[in-house]
């Protein structure tokens, strides 16, 4: 399978980033209205932030 296609790297890499970024806004959000549980959403979503870049290189070199 080709990895090197735009439509899949937009499928894989760039739609996922872009709701994790939104889920940690979510959060941001949620913390400037002083709920607590906006933390948990914030920190999903930088931990998506960074896991997504990680396994779409690891399935592309492999």
């Amino acid at each position: 399978m080709d990895y090197t296609d735009a439509a899949l790297s937009y499928a894989l890499l760039l739609f996922p980033m872009g709701i994790a970024g939104i889920m940690m806004a979510q959060g941001i959000a949620k913390l400037q209205n002083k709920d607590l549980s906006g933390k948990v959403i914030a920190v999903m979503g930088g931990i998506l932030l960074v896991l997504i870049p990680v396994v779409y290189y690891f399935l592309t070199t492999v």
